[in-house]
């Protein structure tokens, strides 16, 4: 399956220069989430995810160095982001999650890719795309299900919605926003769960894989 040839366009140039720099001096550095996969489906996306092996003080000593702002508020999980006009660049920490009573799990940094890749919600959203060499990982399928337009959970759909309920209004958001269909599992997982949306606050906080 292609994907947009073009990572960044032309009014992204700040956004392809700091991943650059960030590839530069941490390589295993990675596009992902919502970014690499509307590159699939050929959709511009304001909001890049850059996944990475450096640790929350590597990448905000890097940044620092460059002069670039950045917000830090995302910091216990691994998050920092970065604002620039109208783009958003969210660099993340590899982790993996621990859940106990509520849905803000204990992360734990790691540099497994594959472990980074576990955690997250759709396969759709776990594509990991190195720019500069045009290096595509893909864990669990998420290029099929891309093409063939299906939301489908990592892991069970049942335990991922029970760790954090925000995931069954995230499926609906993508299935309504992307014109998908969601798997038959997904959709059982949800439909046995539904009450677990009852719990959320009216908005949700960190963390966001978009």
């Amino acid at each position: 399956m292609k994907y947009h040839a073009k990572y960044f366009r032309h009014r992204d140039a700040f956004a392809e220069n700091l991943y650059n720099r960030l590839v530069e001096n941490f390589p295993q550095t990675y596009l992902v989430g919502g970014y690499v996969r509307d590159l699939f489906l050929h959709k511009n996306n304001p909001d890049i995810d850059i996944a990475t092996g450096a640790t929350p003080k590597n990448i905000i000593s890097l940044l620092n160095r460059e002069r670039i702002t950045f917000n830090d508020s995302g910091i216990r999980f691994g998050v920092i982001r970065v604002l620039h006009k109208n783009i958003s660049v969210e660099i993340a920490t590899f982790r993996k999650e621990k859940y106990g009573t509520n849905r803000y799990p204990a992360i734990a940094y790691t540099k497994s890719l594959r472990a980074d890749a576990k955690r997250r919600d759709f396969t759709v959203n776990a594509l990991y795309l190195q720019a500069k060499t045009k290096k595509l990982i893909d864990y669990f399928g998420g290029q099929g299900d891309i093409k063939n337009r299906i939301i489908r959970f990592i892991g069970g759909p049942e335990e991922k919605i029970k760790e954090d309920p925000l995931r069954i209004v995230r499926a609906l958001r993508f299935c309504l926003q992307l014109n998908f269909r969601m798997e038959k599992k997904a959709w059982r997982g949800i439909l046995n769960n539904f009450s677990l949306a009852q719990t959320l606050p009216d908005r949700a906080a960190f963390p966001v894989d978009r």
